[in-house]
């Protein structure tokens, strides 16, 4: 595991996307929560991000990958943001502000967003997530404020970049719409 969660802290806000996520895994997301000492859950109050992490392993153990993505993907709904985003390339190119905001108390890496052509972009992420995790956060801050006439919009983890799951600094994730 990393070094550099030991001090860092995360929002009660990301937690309660968490929990909003797993609503149909009944109490289990709370269970999880407790073995790591994630317990009184509340907005404005700051918690170990090792726990989360260690939390978010024993999901990802036991559970899908499919479960990750969910509950990256709704942590948007629940997260502090700096703003309100006008479209989805501004909320794309606000994740790393947003990431900023909902942690404190050392180094916690980056998603850098970079536009690459018309209907493509892509993010670099060195964020201390789990790759799933992290595809869901990207996906759904494109979500946000996505023009009605796009009828598809993805967001994939590129398997010929680096991957911290594979010991790698950071992981790719391309935005297509």
């Amino acid at each position: 595991m990393d070094a550099r969660p030991a001090l860092i802290e995360v929002r009660g806000e990301v937690i309660l996307a968490i929990l909003e996520s797993t609503r149909s895994l009944g109490d289990e997301a709370l269970r999880i929560l407790g073995r790591h000492g994630i317990t009184d859950i509340g907005q404005g109050r700051w918690y170990p991000l090792s726990r989360l992490l260690a939390a978010l392993g024993e999901f990802e153990a036991t559970m899908t990958d499919t479960t990750l993505y969910t509950i990256g993907h709704k942590i948007h709904r629940n997260a502090v943001l700096p703003v309100e985003y006008g479209d989805f390339l501004e909320a794309l190119a606000g994740i790393d502000e947003a990431y900023h905001l909902n942690h404190q108390g050392g180094d916690i890496g980056h998603y850098r967003f970079e536009r690459t052509g018309p209907r493509q972009a892509r993010i670099i992420s060195t964020s201390l997530y789990p790759c799933e995790f992290d595809r869901g956060v990207v996906h759904g801050f494109a979500g946000r404020g996505r023009p009605a006439e796009f009828q598809r919009l993805g967001a994939r983890h590129d398997p010929e970049a680096p991957c911290r799951r594979l010991g790698g600094a950071s992981c790719t994730y391309w935005i297509d719409w």
